[in-house]
Parts: C-alpha cells; structure tokens; sequence
C-alpha cells in the first residue's frame, strides 16, 4: 500500500510540470491569437496576396475573438 502511494505521488510530480508548459503555452497562444495578430493585420493591406498558412493564422485569430466563450466553456 505505502508503495502505491509512493508511485502515485512520483506520478503526479512528474506530470505537474509537462502539465503547466502545456497550459502556460496554451495561454501564451490565445493572448497572441486575440491582441498580438489583430494589430499585424493592419500591416497587410491586400490579404488576398498573403501565404495560405498566414490565412490559417489570420482566419484562427478571427474564430478565437469571435468564440471565446465555446472554447471557455469547453475547458471547463
């Protein structure tokens, strides 16, 4: 029994940190995808001439502002 429960804490311990990367990035990305890309759009004049990936970028920014709230109720 004491050595379940001391595999179950060397467990979770080393799931803690992988964990918090994966949430701190998760994050960072949806703060770049609501403020950062929206005010580098403004530098695109024709968005029609931009790279396909840079469309995926732009398009995923839009989605994120305009449902934030799915995604917020989908975390939890």
């Amino acid at each position: 029994l004491e050595n379940v429960q001391l595999i179950s804490q060397k467990i979770m311990k080393a799931i803690t940190y992988p964990a918090v990367l994966v949430l701190f990035s998760f994050v960072a990305v949806v703060i770049l995808l609501i403020y950062v890309v929206p005010t580098i759009v403004s530098l695109f004049p024709e968005q029609s001439s931009l790279p396909s990936i840079t469309l995926f970028v732009l398009d995923a920014s839009a989605f994120v502002q305009s449902y934030w709230m799915i995604g917020l109720v989908l975390l939890f």
